[in-house]
């Protein structure tokens, strides 16, 4: 059960050092962010509470592939929640000072009469307006939908110019990237020592 646990968080967290280790930034949709952290987390929650939740006359029944349908039931409402929530575009390994100008240029490129107030902008013509929030220690900015009428073919837009943009910067390493690939190795050493 440890190993069930461990694998998939460990996965998870060399997949961040990889993304941190890079030399140009990442652009990711916010539900492909959320549903990878979802899975990451996912042998905790099925070896934490969700071997407490699932009857043993199912095991019984069913076997292994009780958990495989506990799984599968997992990921659904994960993407039910993921679904719900906010449009998002995450962006690794970029600070905020690297990112607003180029973000800027990006925008305007959609929408002309683009605003830019604060840490928000709106794009009247594509029907788009975020704002975003930034970890400066991991260097990970979020720009997160600012209200629920959004245009799903301008934010479709937004995403795809953004990542062809930051495709051409060059960025230093991220140093968060070396904690990440410690603890990716620190959780496989100790799910092998458990097997």
């Amino acid at each position: 059960m440890f190993a069930l646990a461990t694998f998939p968080l460990a996965t998870y967290c060399l997949l961040l050092a990889f993304l941190h280790a890079r030399r140009r930034p990442t652009v990711l949709v916010g539900n492909v962010d959320l549903m990878l952290l979802a899975i990451g987390l996912g042998g905790l929650v099925l070896a934490g509470p969700g071997r407490l939740l699932i009857p043993l006359n199912v095991l019984t029944f069913w076997g292994n592939f009780a958990w495989l349908l506990w799984a599968a039931f997992y990921l659904i409402v994960a993407q039910i929640v993921i679904w719900k929530l906010q449009r998002r575009i995450v962006v690794y390994n970029f600070s905020v000072a690297e990112m607003v100008p180029k973000l800027w240029e990006t925008v305007q490129s959609l929408d002309a009469t683009a605003t830019w107030v604060g840490n928000s902008m709106a794009l009247p013509k594509c029907g788009v307006q975020f704002y975003w929030e930034a970890a400066p220690k991991s260097r990970n900015i979020v720009l997160v939908a600012a209200g629920p009428n959004q245009s799903v073919t301008g934010w479709q837009q937004l995403e795809t110019a953004t990542d062809l943009a930051f495709r051409t910067i060059s960025v230093k390493r991220g140093p968060i990237s070396l904690f990440f690939l410690l603890a990716s190795i620190v959780l496989i050493a100790a799910a092998c020592w458990t097997l």
